[in-house]
């Protein structure tokens, strides 16, 4: 029989890595010293908890050996659970005072061999320095990572981790993987011929290629994948492109040609015109630079708003009227409709000859990214072009459906059109605008142009 005086002991081993075999074996030994050394000597009990490649700041229930030894100690099974150092049990302070709380209930004593806390209040009061430096620890690892990935980052290499989609460690280097890269070079260029996320998708899916994550492709993961500079020998890093020392996979004028396409998308997407109104998606806050949004107004969509003063520190921009937008840009627009109407009356310039060693493709996004055609045209001479690359001269841009030469008086008929239509004509040629407190600068395809800021619509509310 055993004796009543017998204590019974458990050991508790973690590491953060699975290559860290040799540092768990260590802290076994350990262990098994610490507890023959006590007088009497505890009964270490067999197997020990081992959290194998377990990162000492993840809470208790993602351990699931020290969530074993929990259920274990509150059935009363062992009377001590040692670990070799502080650090094994958790690296986080407020882990690692609620795991001593809930054993001590049940009777349960932690110790660490590399660090004894000896007893009672002083005890309690080195457990927990000794907890608070482990988080600091802790802390400071991350950071000198994070450094670490930052000074790779601004040197042009990659940091460590998971390779991009079309890339593999070879030597830890990011090389082509001879697979996936053919399939990235496809997917860039279907995007630029459709002109689609969803279409790129179903095109992958048809040829049963296998995605970066699952066998079936999703639209979000092609728009991932095509706005990752990476492919083109780039690197984003604190808000701008750096030059990578790793193989390029696509061109830049490939990667230019994408991103015009995803900015179109992105502009023009229905989630963007959820309100159906002017300018959405295209209105930007002339302070901060944040996008503005739509606010109500007895259930219309009358006012726009900065997205800073709802949701982070307010910049002071307050409400713009729609009202006060659309009589600016019809009065800012209509001196550029009437330089339009008088080059409609002049003899046709004969276009500019090209060269035919580009793709027309590309040409044809240049001169749409250049305010030359309406994306409706963009788009429409992109589906009609065949898959392989052509030479072609950009076509002569064409006026939008709505406008005519005779319409010479542009601001009372915008003025007079419904909602829906000056919607229609302001997604046809506004590119962007610029709201601040003293002016409006809206830029077109036919060129720029700023109007004042009447005071009396200043911060004004709905």
């Amino acid at each position: 029989m055993r004796s009543t005086a017998e204590i019974l002991a458990v050991g508790y081993v973690r590491v953060s890595t699975d290559e860290q075999q040799t540092g768990a074996a260590v802290q076994r030994k350990a262990i098994e010293d610490f507890c023959e050394r006590q007088k009497p000597p505890w009964q270490l009990t067999t197997p020990l908890f081992e959290d194998i490649g377990v990162s000492g700041g993840l809470p208790t229930e993602k351990r699931p050996e020290l969530a074993r030894l929990i259920e274990a100690g509150r059935a009363g099974a062992f009377q001590r659970a040692v670990a070799q150092a502080v650090d094994r049990w958790s690296r986080d302070l407020g882990e690692l005072i609620g795991l001593r709380k809930v054993l001590a209930k049940h009777g349960v004593e932690l110790h660490s061999v590399r660090e004894p806390t000896g007893e009672g209040a002083t005890g309690e009061l080195v457990w927990n320095m000794l907890g608070a430096a482990a988080q600091f620890e802790r802390k400071l690892i991350g950071q000198r990572i994070a450094a670490a990935k930052q000074s790779k980052m601004a040197e042009g290499k990659f940091p460590s981790g998971r390779p991009p989609y079309g890339y593999c460690w070879r030597e830890k280097r990011l090389e082509r993987d001879p697979k996936t890269a053919a399939i990235v070079r496809g997917l860039f260029a279907e995007f630029i011929r459709l002109g689609s996320y969803r279409g790129v998708t179903g095109w992958l899916n048809a040829q049963n290629l296998r995605g970066p994550s699952s066998e079936l492709w999703s639209p979000a993961t092609v728009r991932i994948i095509t706005s990752n500079p990476i492919y083109a020998g780039q690197m984003r890093h604190k808000g701008g492109l750096l030059k990578a020392h790793t193989p390029r996979l696509i061109t830049p004028e490939t990667w230019e040609a994408a991103q015009v396409i995803a900015r179109a998308i992105t502009r023009h997407s229905p989630a963007s015109r959820k309100s159906d109104s002017p300018f959405v998606g295209a209105i930007f806050c002339g302070v901060c630079g944040g996008r503005m949004q739509t606010a109500t107004c007895r259930k219309t969509y009358r006012m726009f708003h900065c997205y800073r003063d709802y949701y982070k520190a307010p910049c002071g921009n307050g409400y713009v009227r729609l009202s006060w937008l659309l009589e600016a840009f019809a009065a800012g627009f209509a001196p550029l409709v009437k330089q339009m109407v008088s080059a409609t009356q002049r003899p046709a310039r004969p276009a500019p000859k090209l060269r035919t060693s580009q793709p027309s493709r590309l040409r044809i996004l240049r001169a749409y990214a250049k305010g030359l055609m309406s994306e409706r045209e963009m788009r429409r001479l992109l589906a009609d072009m065949p898959a392989g690359p052509q030479p072609a001269e950009i076509p002569t841009p064409s006026p939008p459906d709505w406008w005519a030469p005779s319409r010479e008086d542009f601001r009372s008929w915008f003025l007079g059109l419904s909602l829906e239509g000056q919607r229609r004509v302001t997604f046809e040629v506004v590119k962007r605008v610029s709201v601040s407190r003293q002016q409006a600068k809206f830029e077109t395809v036919w060129g720029e142009f700023v109007v004042k800021r009447p005071a009396r619509w200043d911060r004004e509310s709905p």
